[in-house]
């Protein structure tokens, strides 16, 4: 069954301490799977399949005997995985990232002023 962003309706019936989602890919493949039934990752996911239909795809949908849904199944490509060192508190890395964050600002507004 094909289906759409429009299809991931909101979690129904999972508490919020039970809410979990797997990322599961092995080493070779290029493809991984997430699974959710926490509320705050469907939003993401879907607003994710449907900006970039051609790299994300549900799967599958698992409803409870209600048929509420319960837990959702995308794949996307294991490259768009990726794993980020926490931001540093230390003011002066702070600083000195504010600085070029500002720099790059202002030659990315003088080349649209030029155009």
């Amino acid at each position: 069954m094909n289906y759409t962003a429009d299809d991931m309706t909101g979690i129904v019936g999972v508490p919020t301490d039970e809410a979990e989602t797997t990322v599961q890919f092995d080493r070779s493949g290029d493809i991984m799977n997430i699974c959710t039934s926490d509320n705050t990752v469907v939003t993401k996911l879907r607003r994710l399949l449907k900006e970039h239909p051609e790299a994300y795809t549900l799967t599958r949908i698992s409803t409870d005997k209600d048929g509420n849904h319960v837990f959702y199944t995308l794949t996307a490509p294991k490259k768009l995985l990726n794993f980020r060192a926490p931001l540093s508190s230390d003011p002066d890395r702070l600083a000195e990232a504010g600085r070029r964050l500002a720099a790059q600002n202002a030659a990315r507004n003088s080349s649209v002023d030029n155009d």
